[in-house]
Protein backbone atom coordinates (compact mmCIF):
# COMPACT_ATOMS: atom_id res chain seq x y z
CA UNK A 1 0.00 0.00 0.00
CA UNK A 2 1.46 3.41 -1.01
CA UNK A 3 1.36 6.61 1.05
CA UNK A 4 -1.53 8.03 -0.98
CA UNK A 5 -3.67 4.97 -0.30
CA UNK A 6 -2.75 5.08 3.37
CA UNK A 7 -3.80 8.73 3.60
CA UNK A 8 -7.08 8.06 1.81
CA UNK A 9 -7.77 5.17 4.17
CA UNK A 10 -7.12 7.34 7.22
CA UNK A 11 -9.43 10.06 5.87
CA UNK A 12 -12.14 7.43 5.35
CA UNK A 13 -11.61 6.25 8.95
CA UNK A 14 -11.48 2.58 8.04
CA UNK A 15 -12.18 0.10 10.87
CA UNK A 16 -9.42 -0.84 13.27
CA UNK A 17 -9.26 -4.41 11.90
CA UNK A 18 -8.13 -2.99 8.56
CA UNK A 19 -5.21 -1.19 10.20
CA UNK A 20 -4.23 -4.28 12.18
CA UNK A 21 -4.17 -6.39 8.99
CA UNK A 22 -2.25 -3.71 7.09
CA UNK A 23 0.37 -3.48 9.84
CA UNK A 24 0.78 -7.26 9.93
CA UNK A 25 1.20 -7.41 6.15
CA UNK A 26 3.66 -4.53 6.17
CA UNK A 27 5.63 -6.10 9.03
CA UNK A 28 5.82 -9.42 7.17
CA UNK A 29 7.10 -7.71 4.03
CA UNK A 30 9.89 -6.12 6.06
CA UNK A 31 10.82 -9.46 7.61
CA UNK A 32 10.78 -11.27 4.27
CA UNK A 33 13.12 -8.67 2.77
CA UNK A 34 15.43 -8.92 5.79
CA UNK A 35 15.93 -12.70 5.59
CA UNK A 36 18.48 -12.65 2.69
CA UNK A 37 20.44 -9.93 4.48
CA UNK A 38 20.53 -12.03 7.66
CA UNK A 39 21.86 -14.98 5.62
CA UNK A 40 24.62 -12.81 4.05
CA UNK A 41 25.64 -11.44 7.45
CA UNK A 42 25.83 -14.96 8.87
CA UNK A 43 28.06 -16.05 5.99
CA UNK A 44 30.42 -13.09 6.44
CA UNK A 45 30.59 -13.70 10.19
CA UNK A 46 31.20 -17.40 9.59
CA UNK A 47 28.42 -18.46 11.90
CA UNK A 48 25.66 -20.97 11.43
CA UNK A 49 22.08 -19.77 11.76
CA UNK A 50 19.89 -21.79 14.15
CA UNK A 51 17.34 -22.26 11.35
CA UNK A 52 17.45 -22.53 7.57
CA UNK A 53 16.53 -19.28 5.78
CA UNK A 54 14.17 -21.11 3.42
CA UNK A 55 12.30 -22.32 6.50
CA UNK A 56 12.35 -18.81 7.95
CA UNK A 57 10.60 -17.53 4.84
CA UNK A 58 7.88 -20.17 4.97
CA UNK A 59 4.39 -19.35 6.15
CA UNK A 60 5.07 -21.28 9.36
CA UNK A 61 6.93 -18.21 10.60
CA UNK A 62 4.97 -15.35 9.03
CA UNK A 63 1.33 -14.43 8.63
CA UNK A 64 1.09 -14.26 4.86
CA UNK A 65 -2.57 -13.37 4.61
CA UNK A 66 -5.76 -13.17 6.62
CA UNK A 67 -6.75 -16.56 7.99
CA UNK A 68 -3.22 -18.01 8.16
CA UNK A 69 -2.49 -19.51 11.58
CA UNK A 70 -0.02 -17.80 13.86
CA UNK A 71 3.38 -19.38 13.99
CA UNK A 72 4.57 -20.96 17.20
CA UNK A 73 7.17 -18.23 17.41
CA UNK A 74 4.66 -15.41 17.21
CA UNK A 75 2.25 -17.16 19.55
CA UNK A 76 5.07 -17.56 22.09
CA UNK A 77 5.87 -13.85 21.80
CA UNK A 78 2.21 -12.92 22.14
CA UNK A 79 1.86 -14.93 25.34
CA UNK A 80 5.17 -13.73 26.77
CA UNK A 81 4.67 -10.02 26.07
CA UNK A 82 2.15 -8.42 28.42
CA UNK A 83 1.28 -5.59 26.02
CA UNK A 84 0.53 -8.05 23.24
CA UNK A 85 -1.37 -10.30 25.60
CA UNK A 86 -3.60 -7.46 26.76
CA UNK A 87 -4.17 -6.31 23.18
CA UNK A 88 -5.17 -9.85 22.23
CA UNK A 89 -7.70 -10.05 25.05
CA UNK A 90 -9.29 -6.77 23.98
CA UNK A 91 -9.28 -7.46 20.23
CA UNK A 92 -10.68 -10.96 20.63
CA UNK A 93 -13.50 -9.86 22.93
CA UNK A 94 -16.56 -9.97 20.65
CA UNK A 95 -18.33 -6.82 19.53
CA UNK A 96 -22.01 -6.44 20.43
CA UNK A 97 -21.22 -8.09 23.78
CA UNK A 98 -21.60 -5.63 26.60
CA UNK A 99 -20.79 -7.81 29.61
CA UNK A 100 -17.49 -6.03 30.06
CA UNK A 101 -17.03 -7.49 33.54
CA UNK A 102 -15.79 -10.69 31.86
CA UNK A 103 -13.17 -8.78 29.87
CA UNK A 104 -12.14 -6.69 32.86
CA UNK A 105 -11.76 -9.70 35.15
CA UNK A 106 -9.56 -11.47 32.60
CA UNK A 107 -7.44 -8.34 32.12
CA UNK A 108 -7.02 -7.91 35.90
CA UNK A 109 -6.08 -11.58 36.30
CA UNK A 110 -3.56 -11.36 33.45
CA UNK A 111 -1.93 -8.20 34.87
CA UNK A 112 -1.52 -9.74 38.33
CA UNK A 113 -0.32 -13.16 37.20
CA UNK A 114 1.87 -12.29 34.22
CA UNK A 115 5.51 -13.05 34.85
CA UNK A 116 7.12 -9.74 33.92
CA UNK A 117 9.05 -6.95 35.61
CA UNK A 118 7.15 -4.20 37.39
CA UNK A 119 8.51 -1.66 34.90
CA UNK A 120 7.26 -3.72 31.94
CA UNK A 121 3.90 -4.20 33.66
CA UNK A 122 3.62 -0.46 34.22
CA UNK A 123 4.40 0.36 30.60
CA UNK A 124 1.95 -2.24 29.29
CA UNK A 125 -0.83 -0.90 31.49
CA UNK A 126 -0.12 2.70 30.55
CA UNK A 127 -0.32 1.77 26.88
CA UNK A 128 -3.73 0.21 27.50
CA UNK A 129 -5.15 3.10 29.51
CA UNK A 130 -4.16 5.62 26.82
CA UNK A 131 -5.85 3.69 23.98
CA UNK A 132 -9.36 5.20 24.33
CA UNK A 133 -7.88 8.71 24.30
CA UNK A 134 -5.86 7.94 21.18
CA UNK A 135 -8.92 6.39 19.56
CA UNK A 136 -10.89 9.62 19.95
CA UNK A 137 -8.05 12.02 19.23
CA UNK A 138 -7.20 10.87 15.71
CA UNK A 139 -8.55 14.21 14.52
CA UNK A 140 -7.07 15.98 17.55
CA UNK A 141 -10.53 16.70 18.94
CA UNK A 142 -13.23 14.55 20.48
CA UNK A 143 -16.51 14.92 18.61
CA UNK A 144 -19.80 13.13 19.10
CA UNK A 145 -19.99 11.99 15.49
CA UNK A 146 -16.46 10.61 15.62
CA UNK A 147 -16.94 8.89 18.97
CA UNK A 148 -20.05 7.15 17.68
CA UNK A 149 -18.44 5.77 14.51
CA UNK A 150 -17.40 2.58 16.27
CA UNK A 151 -18.97 2.51 19.71
CA UNK A 152 -18.35 -1.21 20.18
CA UNK A 153 -14.59 -0.81 19.83
CA UNK A 154 -14.58 2.39 21.87
CA UNK A 155 -16.61 0.98 24.76
CA UNK A 156 -14.61 -2.21 25.17
CA UNK A 157 -11.34 -0.24 25.07
CA UNK A 158 -12.62 2.08 27.81
CA UNK A 159 -13.70 -0.95 29.85
CA UNK A 160 -10.20 -2.39 29.45
CA UNK A 161 -8.59 0.95 30.28
CA UNK A 162 -10.62 1.21 33.49
CA UNK A 163 -9.22 -2.16 34.56
CA UNK A 164 -5.74 -0.71 34.16
CA UNK A 165 -6.73 2.47 35.99
CA UNK A 166 -8.07 0.48 38.96
CA UNK A 167 -4.81 -1.49 39.07
CA UNK A 168 -2.75 1.72 39.13
CA UNK A 169 -4.94 3.15 41.91
CA UNK A 170 -4.53 0.08 44.10
CA UNK A 171 -0.90 -0.81 43.34
CA UNK A 172 1.03 2.21 42.06
CA UNK A 173 0.58 4.72 44.86
CA UNK A 174 1.78 8.11 43.69
CA UNK A 175 0.14 8.10 40.24
CA UNK A 176 -3.30 9.13 41.46
CA UNK A 177 -3.18 12.54 39.77
CA UNK A 178 -2.43 10.81 36.46
CA UNK A 179 -5.41 8.46 36.90
CA UNK A 180 -7.65 11.34 37.99
CA UNK A 181 -6.95 13.23 34.76
CA UNK A 182 -7.21 10.15 32.57
CA UNK A 183 -10.54 8.96 33.97
CA UNK A 184 -11.94 12.48 33.64
CA UNK A 185 -11.29 12.15 29.89
CA UNK A 186 -13.06 8.77 29.79
CA UNK A 187 -16.07 10.42 31.41
CA UNK A 188 -16.21 13.08 28.68
CA UNK A 189 -16.16 10.40 26.01
CA UNK A 190 -18.72 8.18 27.74
CA UNK A 191 -21.12 11.07 28.26
CA UNK A 192 -21.17 11.50 24.49
CA UNK A 193 -21.68 7.80 23.85
CA UNK A 194 -24.52 7.85 26.40
CA UNK A 195 -26.43 9.99 23.86
CA UNK A 196 -26.34 7.14 21.33
CA UNK A 197 -29.58 6.10 19.65
CA UNK A 198 -28.80 2.45 20.42
CA UNK A 199 -30.01 1.37 23.85
CA UNK A 200 -27.23 -1.22 24.26
CA UNK A 201 -24.59 1.48 23.80
CA UNK A 202 -26.35 3.80 26.24
CA UNK A 203 -26.64 1.11 28.91
CA UNK A 204 -22.97 0.15 28.53
CA UNK A 205 -21.91 3.81 28.67
CA UNK A 206 -23.96 4.41 31.85
CA UNK A 207 -22.37 1.39 33.53
CA UNK A 208 -18.84 2.50 32.61
CA UNK A 209 -19.64 6.06 33.71
CA UNK A 210 -20.66 4.71 37.11
CA UNK A 211 -17.44 2.75 37.39
CA UNK A 212 -15.39 5.82 36.37
CA UNK A 213 -17.03 8.00 39.00
CA UNK A 214 -16.56 5.37 41.72
CA UNK A 215 -12.86 5.28 40.83
CA UNK A 216 -12.59 9.08 41.00
CA UNK A 217 -14.46 9.14 44.32
CA UNK A 218 -12.00 6.64 45.77
CA UNK A 219 -9.05 8.78 44.68
CA UNK A 220 -10.63 11.96 46.07
CA UNK A 221 -11.28 10.30 49.43
CA UNK A 222 -7.87 8.65 49.67
CA UNK A 223 -5.58 11.35 48.32
CA UNK A 224 -7.42 14.60 49.01
CA UNK A 225 -9.35 13.51 52.10
CA UNK A 226 -12.32 15.40 50.63
CA UNK A 227 -15.30 13.40 51.86
CA UNK A 228 -17.91 15.89 50.65
CA UNK A 229 -16.72 15.75 47.05
CA UNK A 230 -16.30 11.97 47.23
CA UNK A 231 -19.94 11.68 48.33
CA UNK A 232 -21.08 13.89 45.45
CA UNK A 233 -19.22 11.77 42.90
CA UNK A 234 -20.54 8.53 44.38
CA UNK A 235 -24.15 9.74 44.39
CA UNK A 236 -23.74 10.63 40.72
CA UNK A 237 -22.30 7.17 40.09
CA UNK A 238 -25.32 5.55 41.74
CA UNK A 239 -27.65 7.52 39.45
CA UNK A 240 -25.82 5.99 36.47
CA UNK A 241 -26.05 2.49 37.96
CA UNK A 242 -29.81 2.90 38.17
CA UNK A 243 -29.91 4.03 34.52
CA UNK A 244 -27.90 0.97 33.50
CA UNK A 245 -29.82 -1.36 35.85
CA UNK A 246 -26.48 -2.58 37.26
CA UNK A 247 -27.35 -3.67 40.80
CA UNK A 248 -23.81 -4.75 41.59
CA UNK A 249 -22.37 -1.29 40.94
CA UNK A 250 -25.31 0.25 42.79
CA UNK A 251 -24.40 -1.88 45.81
CA UNK A 252 -20.74 -0.87 45.44
CA UNK A 253 -21.76 2.79 45.40
CA UNK A 254 -23.71 2.42 48.62
CA UNK A 255 -20.78 0.59 50.23
CA UNK A 256 -18.49 3.44 49.22
CA UNK A 257 -20.85 6.01 50.71
CA UNK A 258 -21.10 3.97 53.93
CA UNK A 259 -17.31 4.04 54.23
CA UNK A 260 -17.20 7.78 53.59
CA UNK A 261 -19.85 8.50 56.23
CA UNK A 262 -17.92 6.29 58.66
CA UNK A 263 -14.76 8.34 58.07
CA UNK A 264 -16.79 11.48 58.81
CA UNK A 265 -18.05 9.96 62.07
CA UNK A 266 -21.65 9.87 60.81
CA UNK A 267 -22.23 6.30 61.91
CA UNK A 268 -26.03 6.20 61.69
CA UNK A 269 -25.87 7.36 58.07
CA UNK A 270 -23.09 4.86 57.42
CA UNK A 271 -25.12 1.89 58.63
CA UNK A 272 -28.13 3.15 56.65
CA UNK A 273 -26.14 3.09 53.41
CA UNK A 274 -24.55 -0.26 54.17
CA UNK A 275 -28.04 -1.65 54.78
CA UNK A 276 -29.13 -0.31 51.37
CA UNK A 277 -26.27 -2.25 49.81
CA UNK A 278 -27.29 -5.36 51.73
CA UNK A 279 -30.80 -5.11 50.26
CA UNK A 280 -29.29 -5.74 46.81
CA UNK A 281 -27.25 -8.74 47.91
CA UNK A 282 -29.45 -11.66 46.85
CA UNK A 283 -28.59 -11.63 43.14
CA UNK A 284 -24.89 -10.84 43.50
CA UNK A 285 -21.78 -13.02 43.42
CA UNK A 286 -20.30 -14.26 46.68
CA UNK A 287 -17.29 -11.90 46.61
CA UNK A 288 -19.64 -8.91 46.31
CA UNK A 289 -21.77 -10.30 49.14
CA UNK A 290 -18.65 -10.65 51.28
CA UNK A 291 -17.69 -7.01 50.70
CA UNK A 292 -21.17 -5.70 51.47
CA UNK A 293 -21.42 -7.68 54.72
CA UNK A 294 -17.94 -6.68 55.83
CA UNK A 295 -18.77 -2.99 55.28
CA UNK A 296 -22.01 -3.47 57.20
CA UNK A 297 -20.23 -5.16 60.12
CA UNK A 298 -18.05 -2.27 61.28
CA UNK A 299 -20.87 0.23 60.67
CA UNK A 300 -23.10 -1.89 62.93
CA UNK A 301 -20.35 -2.04 65.54
CA UNK A 302 -20.11 1.75 65.61
CA UNK A 303 -23.85 2.19 66.27
CA UNK A 304 -23.73 -0.18 69.22
CA UNK A 305 -24.89 -3.43 67.62
CA UNK A 306 -22.07 -5.86 68.52
CA UNK A 307 -24.03 -9.08 67.97
CA UNK A 308 -25.26 -8.02 64.52
CA UNK A 309 -21.73 -6.82 63.68
CA UNK A 310 -20.16 -10.14 64.66
CA UNK A 311 -22.76 -12.07 62.65
CA UNK A 312 -22.12 -9.89 59.57
CA UNK A 313 -18.33 -10.20 59.66
CA UNK A 314 -18.56 -13.97 60.22
CA UNK A 315 -20.82 -14.29 57.16
CA UNK A 316 -18.45 -12.08 55.16
CA UNK A 317 -15.44 -14.24 56.04
CA UNK A 318 -17.35 -17.46 55.32
CA UNK A 319 -18.32 -16.18 51.85
CA UNK A 320 -14.85 -14.91 50.96
CA UNK A 321 -12.74 -17.01 48.60
CA UNK A 322 -9.53 -15.38 47.28
CA UNK A 323 -9.49 -17.82 44.34
CA UNK A 324 -12.62 -16.22 42.88
CA UNK A 325 -12.31 -13.31 40.41
CA UNK A 326 -12.76 -9.83 41.85
CA UNK A 327 -15.06 -7.68 39.72
CA UNK A 328 -13.50 -4.44 38.51
CA UNK A 329 -14.83 -1.46 40.42
CA UNK A 330 -14.80 -3.34 43.71
CA UNK A 331 -12.61 -1.65 46.32
CA UNK A 332 -12.24 -4.90 48.18
CA UNK A 333 -9.64 -7.59 48.80
CA UNK A 334 -8.48 -9.96 51.51
CA UNK A 335 -6.66 -6.97 52.99
CA UNK A 336 -9.90 -4.98 53.21
CA UNK A 337 -11.79 -7.94 54.69
CA UNK A 338 -9.23 -8.36 57.47
CA UNK A 339 -9.22 -4.61 58.08
CA UNK A 340 -13.02 -4.51 58.43
CA UNK A 341 -12.87 -7.52 60.76
CA UNK A 342 -10.19 -5.79 62.84
CA UNK A 343 -12.18 -2.55 63.08
CA UNK A 344 -15.27 -4.52 64.15
CA UNK A 345 -13.35 -6.48 66.80
CA UNK A 346 -11.68 -3.33 68.16
CA UNK A 347 -14.95 -1.42 68.39
CA UNK A 348 -16.52 -4.39 70.21
CA UNK A 349 -13.68 -4.34 72.74
CA UNK A 350 -11.95 -7.53 71.55
CA UNK A 351 -8.45 -6.06 71.58
CA UNK A 352 -6.45 -9.27 71.29
CA UNK A 353 -8.54 -10.45 68.32
CA UNK A 354 -8.22 -7.05 66.65
CA UNK A 355 -4.43 -7.06 67.07
CA UNK A 356 -4.19 -10.52 65.47
CA UNK A 357 -6.39 -9.47 62.54
CA UNK A 358 -4.37 -6.33 61.79
CA UNK A 359 -1.11 -8.29 62.00
CA UNK A 360 -2.52 -10.86 59.58
CA UNK A 361 -3.61 -8.01 57.29
CA UNK A 362 -0.06 -6.64 57.22
CA UNK A 363 1.22 -10.06 56.11
CA UNK A 364 -1.20 -10.62 53.22
CA UNK A 365 -1.38 -7.12 51.75
CA UNK A 366 0.27 -6.57 48.38
CA UNK A 367 0.22 -2.77 48.24
CA UNK A 368 2.07 0.02 50.11
CA UNK A 369 -1.15 1.68 51.27
CA UNK A 370 -2.48 -1.71 52.37
CA UNK A 371 0.49 -1.93 54.72
CA UNK A 372 -0.20 1.56 56.04
CA UNK A 373 -3.82 0.64 56.69
CA UNK A 374 -2.79 -2.48 58.63
CA UNK A 375 -0.12 -0.63 60.64
CA UNK A 376 -2.59 2.06 61.64
CA UNK A 377 -5.13 -0.53 62.74
CA UNK A 378 -2.52 -2.24 64.89
CA UNK A 379 -1.36 1.11 66.29
CA UNK A 380 -4.90 2.05 67.27
CA UNK A 381 -5.25 -1.21 69.21
CA UNK A 382 -2.26 -0.26 71.37
CA UNK A 383 -3.33 3.36 71.70
CA UNK A 384 -6.84 2.48 72.92
CA UNK A 385 -6.71 -0.95 74.53
CA UNK A 386 -8.09 -1.48 78.04
CA UNK A 387 -7.52 -5.20 78.50
CA UNK A 388 -3.82 -4.95 79.36
CA UNK A 389 -0.96 -2.47 79.55
CA UNK A 390 -0.63 -0.35 76.42
CA UNK A 391 2.51 -0.61 74.34
CA UNK A 392 2.82 3.08 73.58
CA UNK A 393 6.24 2.65 71.98
CA UNK A 394 4.87 0.19 69.42
CA UNK A 395 1.96 2.50 68.63
CA UNK A 396 4.29 5.46 68.13
CA UNK A 397 6.63 3.45 65.89
CA UNK A 398 3.77 2.24 63.69
CA UNK A 399 2.23 5.71 63.53
CA UNK A 400 5.54 7.27 62.47
CA UNK A 401 6.29 4.89 59.64
CA UNK A 402 2.63 4.96 58.54
CA UNK A 403 2.65 8.74 58.30
CA UNK A 404 5.91 8.73 56.33
CA UNK A 405 4.69 6.07 53.89
CA UNK A 406 1.28 7.70 53.47
CA UNK A 407 2.89 11.05 52.72
CA UNK A 408 5.18 9.36 50.19
CA UNK A 409 2.09 7.79 48.56
CA UNK A 410 0.36 11.21 48.65
CA UNK A 411 -2.54 9.97 50.79
CA UNK A 412 -3.92 12.79 52.93
CA UNK A 413 -6.54 10.43 54.37
CA UNK A 414 -3.97 8.07 55.91
CA UNK A 415 -1.76 10.92 57.11
CA UNK A 416 -4.80 12.33 58.94
CA UNK A 417 -5.65 8.90 60.41
CA UNK A 418 -2.06 8.49 61.60
CA UNK A 419 -2.19 11.92 63.23
CA UNK A 420 -5.45 11.13 65.01
CA UNK A 421 -3.95 7.95 66.49
CA UNK A 422 -0.81 9.88 67.49
CA UNK A 423 -2.97 12.34 69.46
CA UNK A 424 -4.81 9.46 71.17
CA UNK A 425 -1.56 7.69 72.06
CA UNK A 426 0.06 10.80 73.51
CA UNK A 427 -2.95 12.39 75.18
CA UNK A 428 -2.74 13.06 78.91
CA UNK A 429 1.06 13.19 78.96
CA UNK A 430 2.34 15.56 81.67
CA UNK A 431 6.01 14.57 81.92
CA UNK A 432 8.16 17.39 80.49
CA UNK A 433 10.64 15.04 78.78
CA UNK A 434 7.96 13.08 76.94
CA UNK A 435 6.04 16.22 76.02
CA UNK A 436 9.21 17.54 74.39
CA UNK A 437 9.85 14.21 72.66
CA UNK A 438 6.28 14.04 71.31
CA UNK A 439 6.58 17.59 70.02
CA UNK A 440 9.75 16.66 68.09
CA UNK A 441 8.07 13.49 66.79
CA UNK A 442 5.10 15.53 65.60
CA UNK A 443 7.31 18.02 63.80
CA UNK A 444 9.21 15.21 62.07
CA UNK A 445 6.32 13.02 60.97
CA UNK A 446 3.46 15.52 60.69
CA UNK A 447 5.01 18.73 59.36
CA UNK A 448 1.81 19.73 57.56
CA UNK A 449 -0.23 19.47 60.77
CA UNK A 450 1.80 22.13 62.60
Amino acid sequence: MDLKSLTEGRDAKLPSDFWIQWRITHFNEMLMNAVPLVEQMATLAEIELPINCDTMMSERYFIQQEGTSMSDLIRQEDNGNLSLRLSSLINLFPNNTYHYEELQCEISRTILQHGTSEMSRREAIKGMVFTPIQFCLLDEVITLSHAQKDNDTLLKNIAAALSGAWYIKHHRGKEHAFIDGLVSEYIKILQQVACSKQEAHRMAAFSLLAQSLLLLAGIVRLCKNDSAYALKLTEQAISYTIESRNMRLEAYGNCSIAGTFWIQGKYEKAVERATKAEALISNLDTISQSWILSELSYCQAYVGKPYEANASIKAARDLFDPRLPFPTGMQFSETALLDHAGITALRNGNYGEAATLFEEEAKVTQTPLGEVQAWLGRAKVEATRKDTTKNGGMALHLVGKSADRAREMESKLFVKRAYDIFKIDTSGTTDAYWKKYYKQFEAEHFPSMN
